[in-house]
């Protein structure tokens, strides 16, 4: 385990759906209130948001996955 320690952590991540399908705002809604249940349970606090990406190219991803 790391045990690398800072004042905060900031995540920049997207949500797809992994076969082109949209996703709804009810989806989004869900996975924050998971975040924010997770933080709250341990005694931490988030901030933050978040917004509907849409691509011109729809075939592309948000964020392409690099095979590691």
């Amino acid at each position: 385990m790391n045990n690398d320690h800072h004042l905060a952590w900031g995540f920049s991540f997207a949500l797809e759906s992994g076969d082109g399908r949209q996703l709804s705002r009810d989806t989004a809604d869900e996975l924050f209130d998971v975040i924010i249940a997770w933080a709250e349970a341990r005694g931490h606090q988030i901030g933050g948001g978040y917004r509907g990406v849409d691509n011109d190219a729809s075939t592309e991803d948000v964020f392409p996955l690099r095979e590691e």
